[in-house]
């Protein structure tokens, strides 16, 4: 681990300290874990654990480490605060009040270096009827268009494997015609 990231994850158990001290937790101060799974999340809360999981490929300096955290622990504190409530609903608008962070619901680091690829499409033919589906995964090789029989299925042709677009409709299903 280089110094940075030493330097970041105590500035985080400072930060969480302080936090617990600024608007207190009836449960305690939450578990704090760095997690390197995590892709474009910055970071989450779970309430059953008592667990804040932090992004540490997109937690890169202080500011963001801050912000993250204080999202993070004000979940924590809402929901001892008041059960049920929304996620971000106004306990937790509060909580982000008396710790001293804007209260901001979505992070806008860039983590395009950090999203999977895009998913490709594979396309079938029926070799019937030549009716084309594109589909992210096939789970019948069998046509049941109308082309086929009640007791005959038919086997459809791979065609092609094509990189999907956000514009192309994806949808697609076997049996629809």
């Amino acid at each position: 681990m280089n110094d940075k990231g030493t330097e970041l994850k105590d500035l985080a158990l400072t930060e969480l300290a302080r936090f617990s001290k600024q608007a207190p937790c009836k449960k305690g101060v939450p578990t704090l874990v760095w997690n390197y799974r995590m892709r474009t999340t910055a970071g989450r809360y779970f309430v059953s654990t008592h667990l804040i999981e932090l992004n540490p490929h997109l937690l890169t300096d202080e500011q963001r480490v801050k912000v993250t955290l204080a999202h993070e622990y004000a979940h924590a504190v809402a929901s001892c605060r008041a059960k049920g409530e929304s996620s971000h609903g106004p306990t937790w608008h509060t909580v982000m009040a008396e710790i001293g962070i804007a209260a901001k619901v979505r992070h806008s680091f860039d983590a395009s270096a950090l999203r999977r690829p895009s998913r490709w499409l594979k396309e079938y033919e029926c070799p019937v009827c030549l009716h084309r589906w594109h589909v992210r995964r096939l789970y019948t090789a069998n046509c049941y268009h109308p082309c086929a029989t009640n007791t005959k299925h038919v086997k459809l042709r791979l065609v092609g494997v094509k990189e999907a677009t956000a514009d192309k409709a994806c949808n697609d299903s076997i049996g629809e015609t």
